[in-house]
């Protein structure tokens, strides 16, 4: 249901779950299958859209669904997305630089930092890499420009709900993430122009 759908000008995507909602509260009588839809519209609506705005689902989404598994995935998922929320301060991670040793975010407090979560078997990903080695002699000194190998950092990609390649998270000096998922460059340079740096 959800997952099938993408953000449109006819309507926000908030306004459509709820629509949803209402729609299987009201016409759907089997209450395992209500509970199936509810789990799997509000799941979708994570994955696509993020939490915010979410809270006032998370009573109805209690009482319909009965699944234990379903439930735990669920609420795995929320919190995952409440912690990358817009607006949330970046929660802290390491990752092994290019020598191997282990860097924490808080090492680059005071600094604008792009990381970019990549793979080899990624063709966007591979496709933007020229155009981020560009960035990053463009903004050398201004931004610190951070690869992530994904098949080699799996626990970090699991902690932040990576799910699509390439995944970028830009943090600007508050620390509070900016995250983009695709290799659309254009838009990257807006983000660093418009938001890191501003």
């Amino acid at each position: 249901m959800l997952g099938e759908r993408k953000k449109t000008e006819t309507g926000k995507p908030l306004d459509k779950l709820k629509c949803e909602l209402d729609y299987i509260c009201n016409h759907i009588k089997d209450e395992e299958l209500a509970g199936y839809l509810v789990d799997e519209s509000m799941s979708g609506y994570i994955r696509y859209f993020g939490s915010e705005g979410m809270e006032a689902f998370l009573p109805l989404y209690r009482e319909k669904v009965k699944d234990e598994k379903q439930k735990a995935a669920f609420f795995r998922s929320y919190e995952q997305y409440t912690r990358l929320e817009k607006g949330r301060k970046a929660p802290h991670f390491s990752l092994l630089d290019k020598d191997g040793n282990r860097k924490n975010l808080s090492d680059w407090l005071g600094n604008y930092v792009y990381i970019d979560v990549w793979a080899t078997w990624c063709g966007p990903c591979m496709r933007l890499l020229p155009e981020m080695e560009k960035l990053a002699e463009k903004y050398k000194g201004k931004v610190i420009f951070y690869k992530v190998n994904a098949d080699k950092e799996k626990d970090l990609c699991s902690h932040f709900s990576v799910q699509a390649l390439p995944t970028l998270f830009f943090i600007p000096v508050g620390g509070k993430p900016i995250i983009e998922v695709g290799a659309t460059p254009e838009k990257y340079v807006q983000i660093i122009e418009e938001q890191l740096l501003k």
